[in-house]
């Protein structure tokens, strides 16, 4: 249950947050994160393929989108 509700209630709350700066679109990023700390025991200290995709998948909120 929580792996479903608890990215989908961060997401919500984010976009509701940074709804005035424009910036409600960073909300699927925190649903994504959510989603990674639930689901895998995530750390820096050994990057794994996997753990290379979820990165990049985290760091790809700072590219400008035009």
């Amino acid at each position: 249950m929580q792996g479903g509700l608890a990215p989908f209630v961060v997401a919500l709350i984010v976009a509701e947050l940074l709804q005035r700066m424009r910036l409600s679109g960073l909300a699927i990023i925190a649903g994504f994160a959510v989603t990674v700390y639930l689901v895998s025991d995530f750390s820096f200290e050994a990057l794994t393929a996997s753990r290379k995709i979820v990165l990049l998948g985290l760091l790809s909120a700072g590219l400008p989108c035009r």
